[in-house]
């Protein structure tokens, strides 16, 4: 049994995505528990001062913790920086393994996204942690398919695609290869589901 704790806020609990990934690991033959620990909202920084969170990290068991920063707006990476180590710090001690989660730029600032990628590959790079760039597959489904809907209404939150994509990333970032995501495979399997 894989236990992964997920920190952030609605990116991550939109559409139940947590659950999302949970199936694709069953689906995977892979066992996993998941935890979310999320407000709406909330940066790494004010989820780092709340006691729930070092509590939950020491004394859960967890094999992974997934870390999701503010997107809207993005907190730029120095604050990123200082949530992550923050949190980090618990995750070190009980030898888990930290995954960044890279958000996405709001639909109106897409062009954008670079300078949050970069953020994040730099965070993770300095923190040792590993990467789930989300946002970096958000574009390039985009970029596949222009007509593709990964927003919900409001621009900002995932529609119920772009929380599969999303739980598809996690996925492969933490148990397989980013290279075997096949975009429009999974856009057609999601269509099925649906």
């Amino acid at each position: 049994m894989v236990k992964v704790l997920f920190i952030g806020n609605s990116h991550t609990y939109y559409n139940d995505m947590v659950m999302m990934f949970k199936n694709k690991c069953n689906e995977n033959r892979i066992e996993v528990d998941v935890t979310m620990l999320t407000h709406g909202g909330k940066t790494l920084l004010w989820h780092s001062d709340e006691p729930e969170i070092r509590f939950n990290i020491l004394y859960g068991e967890y094999d992974y913790v997934v870390l999701q920063d503010a997107a809207h707006p993005f907190v730029g990476e120095e604050n990123l920086l200082s949530g992550v180590k923050k949190i980090k710090k618990y995750i070190d001690e009980i030898e888990a393994r930290t995954v960044l989660y890279m958000t996405w730029e709001e639909k109106i600032n897409i062009q954008n996204q670079e300078k949050m990628s970069l953020a994040y590959r730099n965070v993770a790079s300095k923190t040792n942690s590993m990467l789930a760039p989300v946002g970096d597959y958000w574009n390039k489904a985009i970029v596949n398919d222009p007509n593709i809907e990964l927003f919900a209404d409001d621009g900002r939150h995932a529609s119920e695609l772009g929380s599969f994509l999303t739980s598809n990333v996690l996925y492969y970032s933490i148990f397989e290869e980013l290279e075997n995501i096949d975009i429009k495979t999974m856009i057609d399997s999601f269509k099925k589901i649906k």
